[in-house]
């Protein structure tokens, strides 16, 4: 039978509480609150909706545990996570940003990145904003929201892959290449690139 071992506050009953234990002592109110959002946005970047779940989370934790209401201070969480939007803290857009670039630093298709944008509480407004300024800034003028060739960064995320991949133009070997077509466009496909795409960069005459 497995010795009894004691907690180690049974073993050190001068130890002094943890971490948690202190905060939960705090008086439940909107500055811990908002305390807590600023600790949770020194961690990682957020976009506002996560941010809300984040402390409606934390609040029913530390209820949970500590057996306070958490309704009276519930309503404050849409103004702490604005007021933080206000001065920065939290923006979407530059969120977005962000993940856009490294999504298709990646080889990410747009599908792709707009399940990873919408699971971080982005809306697909943001994302939709993003690409037009990126066309703007592009070619000088808006594009076309219909065109699936006007976002080049589609086609040159669906190249990168094929690169990656050896597709395409990038098979070492002609022969190969031909047979191994319709695989090479399952596979893009799969990626979440449209068939416009896939068949301009698996049919491009070469690697250039």
């Amino acid at each position: 039978m497995e010795p009894h071992r004691p907690s180690r506050l049974a073993a050190n009953p001068d130890a002094p509480p943890s971490k948690r234990k202190r905060r939960d002592a705090l008086p439940l109110d909107a500055k811990w609150l908002a305390e807590e959002a600023v600790r949770s946005l020194a961690r990682s970047d957020q976009s506002r909706r996560r941010l809300i779940e984040t402390l409606e989370r934390k609040l029913d934790e530390r209820c949970a545990r500590t057996e306070e209401d958490a309704q009276p201070v519930r309503a404050a969480i849409p103004g702490i996570v604005d007021a933080l939007v206000d001065r920065g803290y939290v923006d979407d857009h530059r969120l977005a940003t962000h993940l856009f670039e490294r999504g298709r630093a990646a080889g990410r298709s747009r599908a792709q990145i707009e399940r990873q944008l919408f699971a971080k509480g982005i809306e697909p407004s943001t994302l939709q904003q993003i690409e037009r300024d990126r066309s703007e800034e592009a070619t000088g003028a808006r594009a076309d929201e219909g065109g699936s060739f006007a976002h080049t960064d589609e086609v040159e995320a669906a190249f990168r892959v094929a690169r990656k991949k050896k597709l395409g133009p990038f098979c070492p070997d002609p022969d190969e290449r031909i047979a191994q077509r319709q695989r090479h466009l399952g596979f893009l496909a799969r990626r979440g690139f449209s068939s416009d795409v896939a068949h301009h960069v698996i049919d491009a005459e070469t690697a250039e």
